[in-house]
C-alpha cells in the first residue's frame, strides 16, 4: 500500500515537473479563484432583498451588516432608516458585488487590471 502511494506521488511529481511554467500558476489561480467566487458571491447575495425589487430594496441583513449600530437604534426596522442610509447600503452592496467580480478577473489574468 505504501509502495503504491509512493509510486503515485513520484509519477505525479514527475508529471508536474514537466509541466510548463505557465500552466501551474494558471491552475492554481483557477482553483483559488473559483473556490473563493462561491464564497464571496454568496456573501454579497445575503445583502439583496426579496422579489423583483431585490436590487433596489436591500435586505434587513444588509443594514445589520453595514450599519449595525444605527439599525439597532431604530429597532431593526428598515422603515426607520433614512435615504442616506439606503444610499450607503446600496453603494456598499454594488461595490462588494463588482469588487469580487473584478478581483476574480484580475486573479485570472495574473496581474492587475490596469496593466
Amino acid at each position: 500500500m505504501i509502495k503504491s502511494i509512493t509510486q503515485f506521488y513520484i509519477k505525479l511529481a514527475y508529471q508536474l515537473d514537466k509541466a510548463d511554467a505557465e500552466f501551474l500558476p494558471l491552475v492554481a489561480r483557477l482553483i483559488f479563484g473559483f473556490t473563493l467566487l462561491g464564497f464571496f458571491w454568496r456573501a454579497g447575495l445575503t445583502k439583496l432583498g426579496e422579489g423583483a425589487s431585490k436590487f433596489f430594496m436591500p435586505s434587513s441583513g444588509a443594514y445589520a451588516q453595514i450599519l449595525p449600530q444605527k439599525f439597532e437604534a431604530v429597532g431593526y426596522d428598515q422603515s426607520g432608516m433614512s435615504i442616506l442610509d439606503w444610499l450607503v447600503v446600496m453603494a456598499e452592496l454594488m461595490v462588494s458585488l463588482y469588487y469580487h467580480c473584478l478581483s476574480l478577473l484580475a486573479l485570472q489574468r495574473g496581474r492587475p487590471l490596469w496593466e
